[in-house]
């Protein structure tokens, strides 16, 4: 959690024990980068990573983009498109063919 959020609820209250990734979506349609929880050497975290990589080598737009962030994302801001991008490269890798869900409380996306 950034220092500069105060959550209504315990986060364990967010979670269970079988979430393995969790945050919340911006207005912009991105992942907020603001609030997250992840198991140890998350795959999101990691692909995360890997997005913050290209992003500092101009390898990839550093704002929303149709064609790489999916239609009705409006986000400039990097944390948020970077773990949109690392969450979405995970998904392709571990549950191809499903969608990132607008509102979701929770589900299943490969092994995990």
């Amino acid at each position: 959690l950034d220092l500069d959020v105060e959550l209504l609820v315990p986060l364990e209250t967010l979670v269970d024990e079988s979430t393995s990734f969790m945050s919340t979506s911006t207005d912009g349609g991105a992942v907020l980068n603001a609030i997250m929880a992840a198991e140890p050497r998350s795959a999101v975290l990691n692909a995360t990573l890997l997005e913050l990589r290209r992003w500092y080598r101009g390898a990839v737009p550093r704002r929303a983009d149709a064609g790489v962030d999916g239609e009705g994302v409006r986000e400039e801001w990097m944390g948020p498109l970077t773990l949109l991008r690392g969450l979405k490269a995970t998904m392709m890798d571990n549950c191809p063919g499903e969608v990132l869900p607008n509102i979701v409380l929770q589900w299943k996306c490969g092994q995990k």
